[in-house]
């Protein structure tokens, strides 16, 4: 039985805190997705060397491409991406109703209802990047048969 405080989900958690601010939430997140896509390319890439070195984007990218990464996780990440520059730069994301969704394994898209919380963007950015992590987890071991465990 594998030590679950190795799991991504739970270091998602512990790492943002109780409290986090909105650049906690995305920045963790993004970082752990990175980890995974990382442990993917070295996992199934004769030439990992040399992709690692690539930007977030283009690894991917270059994994969507070769099939190793499902289209509605790819879509996920993509946004995720965007939104992580958009508020390393300004520090805050002026999201609308609209905006506030994200894809399903089935591809479906969900759109979140606007929840009444003091702060509907931290709960979708949370939502989007716990769901984001989750999926790609499950993925990794049930598809790809790699661990995706965390160590620090």
């Amino acid at each position: 039985m594998a030590d679950t405080t190795e799991d991504v989900t739970f270091v998602y958690t512990a790492m943002i805190g109780y409290h986090p601010n909105n650049l906690t939430v995305v920045i963790v997140g993004h970082f752990l997705i990175e980890y995974l896509i990382n442990k993917i390319i070295f996992n199934k890439c004769q030439i990992a060397n040399r992709i690692s070195k690539y930007s977030f984007s283009t690894k991917v990218d270059f994994l969507n491409a070769m099939a190793l990464l499902p289209n509605d996780l790819y879509k996920n990440i993509k946004k995720i991406n965007k939104i992580r520059n958009k508020i390393v730069h300004a520090l805050e994301i002026d999201l609308k109703p609209k905006d506030m969704d994200f894809y399903k394994s089935s591809g479906q898209k969900i759109i979140i209802n606007k929840p009444k919380s003091r702060d509907p963007e931290k709960h979708y950015f949370k939502m989007l990047l716990l769901g984001t992590l989750t999926g790609l987890r499950n993925y990794m071991l049930l598809t790809l048969k790699i661990s995706p465990d965390f160590k620090f």
